[in-house]
């Protein structure tokens, strides 16, 4: 398997393991995740971040994220109407994002050896709201200073900064070329796309009723 491969069939029926899906997910590496008390300087990186800094989706939540087959089809499919915890969707997000050796770099070899990451950064509709709200007063195409408030849940407080350091850096050639390996993966971030079958085969092993 290549570098981000994982497969992804925990829930899904033994008898079907023909159907298991093999997706391309990145390592628990690559995903950004905060912790308490820590500030952290990030930027988004898309192909126009103006347009998509980030896309999400619709999701349901077994055992895993995948994605809502009734918001696909305009139909109230079997993932929303059986009875469980997560029968109702909620959106979810994901960003390529470049995270900074600290809130100070300034993007230059002689200041810091350390260079920044490139990770992927997934979210729910509430801090969604916050970066809609920042975006409205100032483009998301500048940085962000990020504060996380909670650890196990990912509570942040935010502040938009006035310039986008990554741009201007030395090292933005290779930082793109970085975020283009994961800009792909985005999608796959945020849910398994389960076919209703599969779905069905799921609810059906675990004892859920549709």
């Amino acid at each position: 398997m290549g570098r981000y491969d994982i497969i992804l069939g925990k829930s899904i029926s033994s008898s079907v393991e023909e159907k298991k899906k093999i997706l391309s997910l990145p390592e628990k590496s690559d995903r950004f995740r905060g912790k308490k008390g820590e500030e952290y300087r990030i930027g988004f990186m898309s192909n126009d971040v103006s347009k998509d800094a980030f896309m999400g989706a619709k999701v349901h939540f077994y055992n895993q994220y995948f994605r809502c087959r009734s918001h696909a089809t305009k139909n109230v499919e079997i993932c929303c109407s059986a009875n469980y915890q997560g029968k109702t969707p909620k959106w979810r997000f994901s960003a390529v994002i470049v995270v900074y050796p600290d809130i100070r770099w300034r993007g230059t070899f002689r200041r810091s050896k350390i260079l920044p990451e490139v990770k992927l950064w997934t979210f729910g509709e509430a801090i969604y709201r916050d970066l809609s709200q920042l975006g409205r007063r100032n483009p998301l195409t500048n940085d962000l200073i990020l504060t996380c408030e909670n650890q196990e849940f990912q509570k942040w407080n935010m502040r938009l900064c006035r310039t986008s350091m990554w741009k201007d850096a030395v090292c933005s050639e290779f930082l793109k070329k970085e975020a283009q390996l994961l800009l792909d993966q985005r999608k796959k971030m945020l849910g398994a796309d389960l076919s209703l079958k599969e779905i069905e085969n799921m609810f059906i092993e675990n004892g859920i009723q549709f």
